[in-house]
């Protein structure tokens, strides 16, 4: 198969590293999916990456249900909670 035929999964599948790698990954991305969209309000306090400057991908967790996010989505998950309790919304 030359580069112009290959798909976006033939694609994911070599740089997870086989297709049994990229199996695991798209289960542990559904189940993380499945986490976060069950809990009603999150509280991403656990740091996962201690130490980490941002730039460097600091990953949270929610106390609540185990989701993880990364650290753009947890400010904007929070700030989004800001502006609803000021708002009167929470």
């Amino acid at each position: 198969m030359d580069q112009t035929t290959r798909t976006a999964n033939d694609f994911i599948i070599q740089i997870a590293g086989g297709k049994a790698q990229a199996e695991r990954i798209m289960a542990e991305v559904r189940e993380n999916i499945r986490k976060l969209d069950s809990c009603k309000l999150h509280d991403f306090s656990i740091d996962l990456t201690p130490g980490r400057p941002i730039s460097m991908g600091m990953k949270w967790k929610c106390s609540k249900c185990g989701g993880e996010v990364d650290c753009t989505k947890k400010k904007w998950y929070e700030l989004g909670l800001t502006h609803m309790a000021t708002e009167g919304g929470v």
